[in-house]
């Protein structure tokens, strides 16, 4: 099997004469065949790079995970989305057809600026799979990318919902908030998003009843920091708008450090 890292030295197409004159010699030779195909791709010729490098996923019963990656990506870039979703569920391996499939191709498309395609593929993963983890977060960035702010945080919820201990979607959640100025909001987010995860596995783990909402969403858990807030309303006489942004904005600090 070629090595899975040579498409990172790719030889320049100005040799790909070189490469050509060694699959003549022996048309099996897929070492050769293979980085031919990579060098298409990088010299930005991607339907050149298809025949070839769909000739080494034939000859391989399991996938080359660079080459099928880099063979998905030429079908995007020649807008052949369907065969696109193909590859990446080979690399992957799912079904084409699967609500997984759908979304890793979302995935892909969102990385190679395929907005459109790349928001219809998600709702498609979604409505195939509603418990699939990652649907309604991979939809809440991109709506936070086009500043559809309300939109990313209903589908932040929706993650939230079948996903309660993803930390990431907290935090894009308190990014959400704090573009629309919910700044209370935003803090509680994040705080849960450094946090959150481990309460809900410990509130899990404990008690004859469990629950599968965060721990700070159950009735009669207070709110995380809700009592330390009240010690400092208390000793300042309340938290201003701006107090509230700039604690904001340590949290973010700290969540990025």
């Amino acid at each position: 099997m070629p090595n899975c890292r040579l498409w990172k030295r790719a030889i320049p197409l100005r040799r790909g004469a070189y490469l050509k004159k060694a699959i003549s010699a022996d048309p099996t030779n897929g070492e050769a065949t293979q980085l031919l195909g990579l060098s298409y791709y990088r010299g930005g010729h991607p339907a050149d790079a298809i025949p070839l490098l769909e000739k080494i996923q034939g000859w391989y019963p399991r996938a080359n995970a660079d080459a099928s990656y880099v063979l998905g990506v030429c079908y995007i870039q020649t807008k052949d989305y369907p065969q696109a979703r193909k590859a990446f569920g080979k690399m992957f391996e799912v079904p084409p057809d699967s609500a997984a499939s759908y979304l890793f191709t979302a995935q892909m498309l969102l990385r190679q600026e395929f907005d459109p395609v790349a928001e219809e593929y998600a709702q498609k993963a979604a409505a195939l799979d509603p418990k699939l983890p990652l649907a309604h977060y991979l939809l809440g960035e991109l709506y936070i990318y086009k500043s559809r702010i309300p939109e990313a945080i209903a589908e932040f919820q929706k993650e939230l919902a079948i996903n309660p201990a993803h930390a990431a979607t907290y935090y894009k959640l308190a990014d959400a908030y704090s573009r629309i100025q919910k700044y209370e909001d935003a803090q509680h987010s994040l705080q849960r998003s450094i946090c959150g995860g481990d309460l809900f596995e410990a509130g899990r783990n404990h008690g004859p009843q469990q629950s599968h909402d965060p721990p700070s969403a159950r009735p009669g858990v207070p709110r995380y920091g809700e009592e330390r807030r009240s010690r400092e309303r208390a000793e300042v006489g309340g938290t201003t708008a701006n107090q509230t942004k700039s604690s904001v904005a340590r949290w973010i600090y700290k969540a990025a450090a």
